[in-house]
């Protein structure tokens, strides 16, 4: 058996697909990212810099930080589990539909 062909943009799991900055700024300009994760350019070590500027920041920030990204993750997995639900109904109607279509097309003939 042979192994499937890949296409010229394949990557194995180890690899990522990088740009130049030059092609992220324009993707950036067509499509402008919606949160600042999605920028290739994001530097998680400034991210967390800003956010926690100093010792006493940290202190004070960090439960209410944490906090929100609890939250975030909650509504990250309802949305997941609510798109699996609609994708499984959706399959299941789209094999009732070829059913149908099959019979139609088995009276026809």
């Amino acid at each position: 058996m042979s192994e499937p062909k890949k296409s010229a943009l394949s990557l194995d799991d180890t690899q990522l697909l990088r740009f130049s900055k030059q092609v992220d700024r324009s993707i950036q300009e067509v499509v402008p990212p919606v949160d600042v994760f999605d920028s290739p350019f994001f530097d998680p070590v400034e991210y967390i810099n800003q956010l926690f500027p100093n010792e006493t920041a940290l202190n004070e920030g960090l439960e209410s930080f944490a906090l929100k990204v609890k939250k975030k993750i909650r509504t990250v997995d309802e949305d997941i589990l609510s798109s699996i639900r609609k994708q499984s109904t959706a399959g299941v109607q789209a094999k009732r539909d070829l059913e149908d279509a099959k019979s139609t097309i088995q009276v026809c003939f």
